[in-house]
């Protein structure tokens, strides 16, 4: 990696810097990033102006490939044509060249290289609130990558004394992270610095909207420790500790559909408009429909969210394309949402010691009216109950990778495999093949044969097969 990043890192920053004047000035509102009174050194306006184009760059990343294959393996989307997203969603037939240029731009194009420079320039200019942001940021980017990768380079990764980085273990990832969104809040809070102000796309440099998105992040990142924690999946994990933690953080997290943090949007042109948008438009877009299953689900519970999803043709939409209102170029995809944190909540206080069905009802009907739908009883079991808010999460959760991270650890809902390839032992994925592009430059990468015969090729946080 260490080759990649040299090579790289300088055109990177110029290329970034470049781009955030002018092909990702249409997320701005305001007065120009070059000429903003407020900023106290060129440091800060560089920083600024490379932030927008790492915004732009994660925003891409989001909604890329990656996002649609992961919808198939979870059955909210399906696939057609023969051609490579139903061979790589429905048949599950990947490789370490798959996703090379998801792994990659972890690091550059906007990754974490340019998030550190941009800690940097802030740290130097003693702008706290624009470093703590940038912190939430990484923690967001290398979180997620730790969720599909497992073990990661990072501790390493952007130190310029090391050529070829380790990896660093997947739950010790996860930890760092939480150190270091500590660090972000305390940030946050201390009032120091003016912050990066309309070059931050979602929150426009709000602190308070920052540091609930922090708390959710690290109820999030907690949670997808749980079934290594306690070495078991979905109810069985009752009474586990971490429960308890998960639901303090998540209390203090996004507050409200206003703190959601999403992919905020223009559609002025193609390189603003939203993605999935973008992949229907292309030659490609035909071979991407509604998932069989999601939709059956949804038709039995005559749930609204489907003219959202798929379309007005309702219920036959079945096999239709993906058409719903979310369509549209300037939709502001939803990355970590007020419903998500509702949903971890009731999780939470479903499964943490002296929790219990009465415990999540109250927080489950708190999101059940944010979603419009008219409040239920759960089930008087806990494996009912589990069954039915983790149902609900895999619905609301639609094109967001997250769900995944949710089937690994419970097992909801019960999906039978399209296809039965021995690399994932006949079972749906459950991680990502390392970039072959990384693997070439960086020995510590095993190959594809190790990861296939590691854990089944499974991660570290995830002991414990589905069915």
């Amino acid at each position: 990696m260490r080759t990649l990043l040299h090579r790289t890192r300088s055109g990177v920053a110029a290329a970034l810097a470049a781009l955030a004047l002018a092909g990702c000035s249409g997320f701005l509102t305001g007065p120009g990033l070059d000429n903003d009174p407020n900023l106290a050194s060129p440091d800060l306006a560089s920083a600024r102006q490379l932030f927008v184009a790492v915004q732009s760059a994660q925003f891409t990343q989001f909604g890329g490939t990656t996002a649609y294959t992961i919808c198939i393996w979870l059955q909210q989307c399906n696939a057609r044509n023969n051609r490579f997203l139903e061979v790589q969603g429905r048949t599950y037939v990947v490789s370490n060249a798959t996703f090379s240029p998801d792994f990659s731009a972890l690091y550059t194009g906007g990754g974490l290289v340019d998030l550190r420079q941009i800690q940097a320039r802030a740290r130097d200019g003693g702008d706290q609130l624009l470093l703590g942001i940038a912190q939430v940021w990484e923690a967001i980017v290398i979180g997620e990558a730790a969720d599909k990768w497992g073990d990661l380079p990072y501790s390493e990764a952007v130190d310029s004394t090391v050529r070829t980085p380790v990896l660093d273990n997947q739950l010790d990832v996860y930890a760092a992270l939480q150190t270091l969104l500590d660090q972000a809040i305390a940030n946050l809070n201390s009032g120091n610095g003016v912050g990066p102000g309309t070059a931050d796309l979602v929150y426009g440099g709000d602190p308070a909207l920052w540091v609930r998105l922090a708390n959710t992040l690290k109820a999030r990142y907690l949670l997808h420790t749980v079934e290594a924690n306690g070495n078991a999946q979905g109810a069985a994990l009752a009474g586990n500790a971490l429960y308890t933690q998960i639901a303090a953080l998540a209390a203090n997290g996004i507050s409200s559909p206003a703190g959601d943090f999403r992919v905020v949007l223009s559609g002025a042109n193609q390189n603003e408009s939203n993605t999935w948008w973008q992949f229907n438009q292309s030659s490609f877009g035909a071979d991407l429909f509604a998932g069989d299953r999601l939709v059956i689900t949804m038709n039995a519970r005559n749930d609204p969210r489907r003219t959202e999803y798929f379309g007005p043709t309702l219920p036959t939409v079945v096999g239709s394309n993906i058409e719903g209102t979310r369509n549209a170029p300037d939709y502001d995809q939803p990355w970590v949402t007020y419903v998500e944190n509702l949903l971890i909540r009731a999780e939470a206080e479903l499964l943490r010691p002296g929790g219990g069905v009465a415990a999540a009802q109250a927080v489950y009907n708190t999101y059940r009216s944010a979603a419009g739908l008219p409040a239920a009883t759960l089930p008087g079991t806990v494996a009912g109950a589990l069954t039915e808010i983790m149902t609900e999460k895999w619905i609301a959760l639609f094109q967001n990778w997250e769900s995944w991270n949710d089937y690994k650890r419970t097992c909801i809902p019960a999906l039978v495999p399209t296809a039965s390839q021995p690399a994932f032992y006949g079972r749906i994925p459950a991680r990502l093949y390392y970039g072959d592009a990384e693997q070439n430059a960086n020995p510590n990468i095993p190959t594809a044969a190790t990861q296939i015969s590691t854990r089944e090729n499974r991660n570290r946080n995830d002991p414990l097969p589905c069915p």
